[in-house]
């Protein structure tokens, strides 16, 4: 079983149980999307067994696999290592995804930004500490783009504090979850109007984006978000300029399927 050893807290200091509770999530979350990038499954099935468990500064040994539909193993904590080593070389592998990147981010970020951590993968040493945070969090919105604008359907809304969040989910494929952002209370209505009908929204603004993917990691929401209707005849012409219709698929059947 190839496995990845994960140590939290400097040598011989005391952890507390709500930083390795929130690393271990985040490691979760990232290790699942991970599994629906390798095995194209929405819901893949993934086993993530603590192999061991050391004292001092808490050492968790993990053996992350996920099943194909096939039933074929397939080992992921080379993956896992390899793309976070990328992440902090600043060389993240390009065929991540935005999903898939912003949950690394997360992994990088947790528990907390005074608390060192490192990842071991036989050899191979990785450590994550402030200074790495901080030069992730600079090269994850190294692409400002003004007056962006993204289609797609909204799929949750937090208001419990500034700025309000909801995640766009992209409609154009490969899809993805942007994280919008907005501070003016006049586009709440909007918001929560579109995420009770259904519709897709156009969300303008200034757009952060990775080094990876095509879509941003986040928006800035400048304008008011729109409800958008099915219009064929738009659609028709929107979908013909960018190639995007699968071969032996007309046009028309596309629509019909990407707008249910």
């Amino acid at each position: 079983m190839e496995e990845l050893t994960v140590t939290i807290g400097a040598g011989g200091e005391q952890v507390d149980l709500n930083d390795i509770s929130q690393l271990a999530n985040h490691f979760c979350k990232a290790i699942r999307e991970l599994a629906r990038e390798l095995t194209g499954q929405e819901k893949p099935r993934v086993d993530i067994p603590v192999v061991r468990v050391a004292s001092g500064s808490v050492a968790m040994t993990i053996g992350p696999m996920s099943r194909t539909q096939s039933s074929e193993s397939l080992p992921l904590a080379k993956y896992v290592f390899e793309d976070l080593s990328g992440i902090l070389a600043q060389t993240p592998r390009p065929t991540m995804s935005v999903d898939l990147y912003r949950a690394y981010t997360e992994v990088i970020r947790a528990p907390r930004n005074t608390i060192p951590y490192s990842v071991l993968y036989g050899k191979r040493f990785i450590e994550v500490n402030e200074q790495v945070r901080q030069q992730v969090h600079q090269m994850s919105e190294y692409i400002r783009v003004p007056h962006a604008s993204v289609v797609g359907t909204i799929e949750s809304v937090n208001i419990h504090r500034m700025p309000y969040v909801f995640m766009l989910y992209t409609k154009v494929e490969p899809r993805q979850h942007v994280e919008c952002r907005f501070r003016d209370d006049e586009f709440l209505p909007a918001v929560t109007d579109i995420l009770k009908s259904r519709k897709m929204a156009e969300i303008k603004g200034t757009a952060y984006y990775a080094p990876v993917g095509i879509f941003p990691l986040r928006i800035d929401v400048e304008e008011q978000p729109m409800k958008l209707e099915y219009s064929p005849e738009d659609l028709l012409s929107y979908v013909g300029r960018l190639h995007i219709v699968p071969e032996g698929v007309t046009v028309e059947k596309y629509l019909e399927r990407e707008w249910e």
